[in-house]
């Protein structure tokens, strides 16, 4: 039986990953071994995970605690980064507690992965005790923490390494985030294969200078209509109460985060018209890697309102009339669920692949903005892009150019076949 070895640090790399892990748990010729690289990363809560679990009986590790041959400082790291889990160190997320807390864990883990990354003692033993026939990452430098030392000693043993997405960057332009610099030294990418999600996708890679020849257009596990369809019927978690909202027109506005060359004031000020509506109910989705709507508590706390960073986003799009999104990915589940996708042009300095494709109704100002809300009030099956429309995007950045493509099975066949 070969054995894979898959190793996540967030969120969003389990969202992007799971479709793999599921495949690949469903062949009875293979065996998933789930690490997560990231210590401060409490995935026990997972949907994704608590899925893998109830259908296939995986179970999750933090990689240090897999670890055998480490000696005692790093032992020691160790039990006190535990520690700092227990109960004896408790407080309420954003209390004063909370926050001692959560950045004693941080000092404790980066302690951790110090010791763990000054001794290769470690890594051969785990190879050994694993026996890997593959080993899978996200779409992370392999200079980030712990990466080097593992894919080092794979490339030693002829064991091959797959970098997979972990989320979809649907910007057009490469510059899309504050803080870039075209002449920052490119990140290390020395996995064997770099899957893709498409055509924009390979111009993002290629502009962070990884070689074309190891990029391999396949299309995304994620947001493809078989993926979708499961995702939203056994993975998704739909016990939560919906938000009430009478005859009201439901907007959910997808935040993103605010590094990404967006106009807070702007933001603010969309926010604000939205929320005075009393014929909108505005719910707002905090992005799950940005820092929640603490930016648009003044105007949460005058307008009552709906924050909902607790609901899957695939929820709230299936809730929605209407999803207002400036640049996260799930706009896709927006015009999956055949929904309004409403993209606030103005609101950032980036250009979107929605408003390239033209597969939303792009607005240039506020007043465009009001004016496309009075136009959906009175009549929400209106939309000013085409069935076609949405296809192309989907056909260009989520089949690889071919609508046809079975793509789990792709990945799945991709990686099997290159296994050792």
């Amino acid at each position: 039986m070969k054995q894979l070895a898959v190793f996540f640090r967030a969120f969003n790399d389990l969202d992007h990953l799971t479709p793999i892990v599921h495949r690949f748990c469903e062949s009875p010729g293979h065996r998933v071994h789930l690490f997560c690289m990231n210590p401060v990363f409490d995935f026990a809560d997972n949907h994704n995970i608590r899925f893998l679990e109830s259908e296939h009986g995986l179970s999750a590790g933090y990689l240090h605690d897999e670890l055998t041959n480490i000696g005692l400082s790093t032992r020691f790291w160790r039990l006190l980064f535990k520690f700092s889990n227990t109960k004896a160190l408790a407080g309420q997320p954003y209390s004063t507690a909370g926050k001692i807390r959560w950045r004693i864990r941080q000092i404790f883990a980066l302690k951790l992965l110090a010791k763990l990354g000054a001794s290769r003692g470690w890594v051969a033993p785990f190879f050994d005790r694993v026996k890997p026939s593959a080993l899978i990452f996200d779409w992370v430098s392999d200079a980030f923490g712990l990466n080097r030392m593992i894919t080092e000693l794979a490339q030693t043993r002829g064991i091959p390494t797959f970098s997979l997405p972990h989320g979809m960057n649907l910007y057009t332009n490469h510059d899309c985030s504050r803080g870039q610099s075209e002449t920052a030294a490119a990140p290390s990418y020395s996995y064997d294969y770099i899957l893709s999600q498409g055509e924009l996708c390979r111009s993002h890679l290629e502009h962070k200078r990884i070689p074309s020849e190891k990029i391999i257009d396949m299309g995304s596990i994620r947001f493809c209509r078989e993926w979708m369809a499961s995702y939203r019927d056994h993975v998704v978690e739909w016990g939560h109460d919906l938000p009430e909202s009478g005859d009201r027109l439901r907007v959910v506005f997808f935040l993103s985060k605010l590094q990404y060359n967006v106009k807070e004031e702007l933001l603010l000020e969309t926010i604000e018209v939205l929320a005075r509506d009393g014929e909108i109910h505005l719910v707002l989705k905090p992005h799950t890697r940005g820092r929640g709507a603490a930016f648009a508590n003044e105007l949460v706390e005058k307008y009552r309102i709906d924050v909902r960073p607790e609901l899957s986003s695939v929820v709230l799009s299936d809730w929605a009339d209407v999803g207002i999104v400036y640049g996260s990915s799930i706009g896709l589940q927006i015009l999956f669920d055949q929904k309004l996708l409403i993209y606030p042009y103005y609101v950032d300095s980036n250009e979107s692949y929605y408003d390239k494709m033209k597969a939303c109704w792009r607005v240039d100002s506020i007043d465009e903005l009001q004016r496309a809300m009075d136009r959906v009030k009175k009549d929400r099956s209106y939309r000013p892009y085409s069935e076609e429309d949405v296809q192309n995007l989907f056909r260009g950045n989520v089949y690889a150019g071919d609508l046809g493509r079975d793509v789990v099975e792709a990945y799945f066949r991709f990686i099997a076949e290159r296994s050792i």
